[in-house]
């Protein structure tokens, strides 16, 4: 029989009432409706896998499925803070499930736990006194879709419906009912299959896993949870496995494990691959040391974070997801207007107005004007004006609210009687605007003219990567960059810093701010990278943009010793040094400061306002 088409649900249409009740938001909803979209597959006689967008594959993980995971019918990933079952709704797979069997039963209960809820003759049960800062609201935790799979696969294994973790008085009264865990550690330990990275053996030979049994209706049927360590077929978030199993030292091979990979695996501590959290250091290893990683865990500081960090990978494919989404929520996912080209994709692609403005028009319109002034993400206050920097906007709306939208700039132009205006004159117009709203000196717009790039992606980076005590010295190099893309209109690129030894301060590799960067060409070293927080995604951009840069589209600049004036940075000394008629037109402007010696002299230079 052929495949089917395509489905749909009707979910949205026939609940929407019940579902604003219960604060059911569209990305929610998209996470309620797969799961019937997978018990659909599954009663059909399909073998279904469902992934998170923030997923990524290194190998062809169905030749490791079919061997190494053959006898279970159901694979999911662990997560530590994912109710009492510990399942993450990332990862789900599927094989070989018996028709009307405890798989397919467990399935067929989260689509009637959830519908029961969004019945309208069913009361809106809510919040308890337990959750206090919910009390009386309804329970939207109830339509969590890892809290309800949590729930049902917990009442799968101990036999009867069982509801843990409400908040909302509903929960299992008689707790020692319920098994100490969903999960067991399975007595086996398989061998890390052989086409996996070994990393220098700091990934161990053998890998743990954690098992339950499912019976209904006179089947039964093996789950499992492989570990995210030593070369198993699934490897994933450090905040989501926060104790793998542990591997019996005496099944370690001493020729091949790592010595220090032996001693400490399965602590409850940060240090690598061989025990506690997840150290992203090695997932750019190649060959790679896991078939699939799910980046969940690079969502700090904030969401973002895991975009960025599939971005790093060339793995964010920002065209696909923003195909399949409306324009307002897939937005927060794409990438800067102009670096990904259009969002429709493929013959079928619903057609979508592109925005007219995006990062590098702000850069050009408000970066000076910001820099020196001030551009809040809220209505400006009487105490905004002070030393003589003014409040600008619609820079400060644009930059902080909607920056892939228009709108701010066309509400702008409404007001100053300036519809008529399109493209680069309006654009001229709100720069003047602008430079006069923040009260920048004459002196300085005249010496940033020639500065201003004419590049449509312009970009400005550091030559050379810095060596930083730790991240408040980090963030002065950050500064200079910012400082230079106000005075450029150039889109700054995270600097590389060398990295620490492990353990020793922020710059180590395993740090829980850094990134590491791993250099191909020409040298195979590895830098580390300071993550920005997810409201700087898109502004600043990751280094591997630079490979995309031919030789011939950049310029070099030396940056001097620049002594302070009246107290203050000679921005219009800064701007000279930048402005060349040779940059001007370049794509990239790479900074040479091997000329600073020490942090005053770096911070003489230091222009931008706190926060730009």
């Amino acid at each position: 029989s052929s495949p089917p088409a395509c489905g749909w649900s009707s979910l949205l249409r026939e609940h929407r009432s019940r579902l604003n009740k219960y604060a059911v938001g569209p990305l929610q909803l998209i996470w309620l409706q797969r799961w019937y979209y997978l018990l659909h597959l599954v009663r059909g006689g399909y073998n279904a896998m469902m992934l998170d967008a923030d997923i990524v594959l290194y190998y062809d993980i169905y030749p490791f499925l079919k061997r190494d995971f053959a006898n279970h019918t159901l694979l999911c990933l662990h997560d530590a803070t994912a109710g009492y079952a510990h399942v993450n709704g990332g990862v789900w797979y599927v094989q070989n499930a018996a028709p009307g069997g405890a798989v397919e039963h467990m399935l067929t209960e989260f689509r009637r736990r959830t519908l029961r809820l969004l019945d309208p003759d069913v009361p809106v049960i809510r919040y308890d006194g337990s959750y206090p800062q919910k009390r009386g609201m309804p329970a939207d935790r109830l339509l969590d879709d890892q809290w309800v799979i949590s729930n049902v696969l917990l009442s799968a294994v101990a036999g009867f419906e069982a509801t843990i973790y409400s908040s909302a008085g509903i929960d299992t009264n008689n707790f020692k009912r319920l098994p100490r865990s969903v999960w067991t550690v399975s007595d086996r330990f398989p061998r890390t299959p052989p086409e996996l990275g070994r990393y220098r053996s700091a990934y161990l030979s053998r890998y743990g896993m954690r098992e339950a049994v499912l019976k209904h209706n006179g089947t039964s049927e093996t789950i499992a949870q492989a570990d995210d360590r030593a070369g198993a077929a699934v490897a994933f978030a450090a905040e989501s496995d926060r104790a793998v199993v542990r591997v019996p030292a005496e099944l370690l091979d001493e020729a091949h494990d790592d010595k220090a990979a032996r001693a400490s695996h399965g602590r409850r501590t940060r240090i690598g691959p061989s025990g506690g959290r997840t150290a992203a250091a090695y997932w750019g290893a190649r060959p790679p040391p896991a078939v699939l990683i799910h980046f969940v865990c690079s969502a700090w500081p904030g969401f973002g974070g895991r975009l960025a960090a599939m971005q790093l990978w060339g793995k964010w494919y920002a065209r696909d997801i923003s195909t399949q989404l409306s324009f307002q929520l897939a937005a927060p996912y794409a990438p800067p207007i102009r670096m990904h080209g259009s969002a429709t994709a493929g013959a079928g692609a619903r057609k979508r107005a592109t925005p007219q403005y995006g990062v590098h028009e702000w850069l050009r319109v408000c970066a000076l004007a910001c820099g020196y002034g001030l551009c809040p993400a809220r209505r400006a206050q009487p105490t905004d004006v002070r030393a003589g920097r003014g409040v600008v906007e619609p820079c400060g709306s644009w930059l902080h609210l909607h920056m892939h939208e228009a709108k701010h700039v066309q509400v702008w132009a409404k007001r100053q009687s300036a519809e008529n205006l399109k493209g680069e004159a309006l654009l001229a117009r709100l720069r003047t605007h602008a430079n006069s709203a923040a009260m920048v000196p004459a002196a300085l717009v005249a010496a940033v003219e020639p500065a201003v790039s004419t590049h449509p992606e312009a970009l400005v980076a550091l030559r050379y990567p810095v060596r930083a005590a730790g991240r408040a010295e980090y963030q002065l190099w950050v500064h200079l960059l910012h400082t230079a893309a106000m005075l450029t209109a150039r889109r700054p690129v995270m600097p590389l810093a060398f990295c620490s030894p492990p353990g020793a301060g922020d710059f180590s590799e395993d740090g829980r701010c850094i990134w590491v960067v791993h250099s191909v060409s020409p040298t195979n070293s590895s830098w580390c990278l300071m993550r920005p927080m997810s409201p700087c995604l898109g502004r600043v951009a990751l280094p591997t943009v630079l490979a995309a840069v031919a030789d011939d589209h950049k310029a070099v600049v030396r940056i001097p010793r620049l002594s302070l004036k009246n107290g203050q940075p000679d921005l219009v000394g800064f701007a000279k040094v930048l402005g060349s008629a040779e940059a001007k037109a370049k794509q990239l402007l790479l900074l040479d400061a091997s000329a600073l010696t020490n942090m005053d002299e770096l911070t003489n230079l230091l222009g931008s306002s706190k926060g730009w």
